[in-house]
């Protein structure tokens, strides 16, 4: 089995390449512009974000440079159970990206809708209502076991609990722009996970 310093490369490759993604998607949607519109789901909830997503950053790339200066937080796991993160890391990449890509126009980086916005339920759209959160949650997995570090796993729960409660006013202000027919796409279409219909 590949060693520690190949776990790492791998996680380098993936958080560069997801990165370089999330620069380009906001750039072609315009989205950056929406970054100031955060503070309406509440100046203490935009903040905790913020500081518990650079805390969970700080922390991955403190592993990736060198693993001994967050030693402090790691746990026994081992080195076969740390590869097994690589799996949720990878599925969740590419989620990440189709999500985006499904997204387009439609991207923002606040709860917020924009002027013109077109309600998306199409490809990734189609499996949950919001990919992209479901692919940096199962990638916060992930990397928690990648690196086998609490203070990493703390932080990067912390960041995706905040994260799925601000879903909510999202929500509310997608059913205020598109009354109904959200209200249908969230009857047929779950959150976070596909919905499981039953037949009969």
């Amino acid at each position: 089995m590949p060693g520690e310093n190949s776990l790492r490369l791998l996680l380098a490759v993936v958080m560069v390449a997801q990165t370089t993604a999330s620069a380009y998607f906001i750039r072609r949607a315009g989205a950056s512009v929406t970054m100031l519109r955060s503070r309406q789901a509440g100046a203490a909830l935009t903040s905790a974000l913020v500081v518990t997503y650079l805390a969970y950053g700080l922390g991955v790339i403190a592993f990736l440079i060198g693993p001994s200066s967050i030693a402090w937080s790691t746990v026994g796991l081992s080195l076969s159970w740390r590869w097994v993160g690589a799996v949720p890391v990878l599925a969740g990449g590419a989620l990440f990206v189709r999500g985006l890509a499904d997204l387009g126009a439609g991207l923002t980086i606040s709860p917020s809708t924009r002027e013109g916005h077109e309600l998306v339920t199409g490809g990734s759209y189609g499996w949950m209502r919001h990919p992209v959160y479901s692919a940096l949650f199962a990638q916060t997995v992930g990397v928690s076991l990648m690196t086998a570090s609490w203070f990493i796993a703390l932080c990067g729960g912390g960041f995706c609990g905040l994260l799925a409660f601000r879903t909510g006013a999202e929500e509310r202000n997608l059913v205020a722009e598109f009354g109904e027919r959200y209200r249908q796409y969230q009857q047929r279409v779950g959150r976070f996970v596909p919905k499981i219909r039953r037949s009969g």
